[in-house]
């Protein structure tokens, strides 16, 4: 978003911001309510935007730690802009992090596990969940609480592979989870009408191992 105006005032920053028109959270339930799907086009936009704004900010050095549909803001139906920065860290800034970031649906799983050294592509995976949302209309992985979402991401992800992501079992033991025996799902029986490119861009978004998510260019 952009900053038009700061005032100090007594010892307190404002920050005055643009007024946009909605979120795409709202924007998806108008569109779910009117049976209006998005098309390819449009989900290829608002994503390409999102992860603009990704881009810049991690090539800057900071990540945002709370990317969900709420805050991502539109405005007249094409722009799409990333608010909310209230939750933002750098990404050389030393760790550990809090446990307790981002909004449960949209978390990785290194988050779901309570890992305390996360980092920028906790970002991507959330952005893997919403372009799966623009689809569905329905979250990915609505988690009623911490051991559901690890459930819930498991039934369609499978369980983590050792040597794939090796730090999965010591997180889980850490928390006292369950190592999920589910097997992997394609997520084209999940998200029918997503093209294969969209399919792939999602899977790599949604990998478990954080460092095999895309990096910042």
């Amino acid at each position: 978003m952009t900053c038009l105006e700061v005032i100090r005032h007594d010892d307190t920053l404002y920050m005055v911001f643009e007024l946009l028109d909605m979120d795409l959270y709202r924007m998806m339930q108008m569109r779910k309510l009117n049976d209006d799907p998005f098309s390819h086009e449009e989900i290829r936009h608002i994503i390409n935007q999102i992860a603009s704004a990704l881009d810049y900010i991690h090539c800057h050095g900071f990540f945002h730690r709370d990317v969900k549909p709420e805050n991502v803001l539109i405005q007249k139906k094409t722009t799409v802009k990333l608010g909310d920065f209230g939750l933002v860290k750098e990404i050389r800034h030393p760790t550990p992090f809090t446990e307790y970031v981002s909004t449960r649906w949209y978390r990785a799983p290194e988050n779901v596990l309570g890992s305390r050294s996360y980092n920028y592509p906790v970002d991507i995976f959330a952005l893997g969940c919403i372009m799966a949302e623009l689809y569905t209309f329905r979250p990915l992985f609505p988690g009623s609480s911490e051991m559901d979402q690890w459930q819930k991401i498991s039934m369609i992800l499978g369980k983590p592979n050792h040597d794939d992501w090796p730090d999965a079992r010591r997180l889980a033991d850490r928390k006292m989870f369950s190592m999920p025996e589910h097997q992997k799902i394609s997520l084209q029986q999940v998200i029918p009408r997503a093209s294969p490119e969209a399919i792939r861009l999602m899977e790599w978004c949604l990998s478990y191992n954080p460092k095999k998510r895309p990096k910042p260019s």
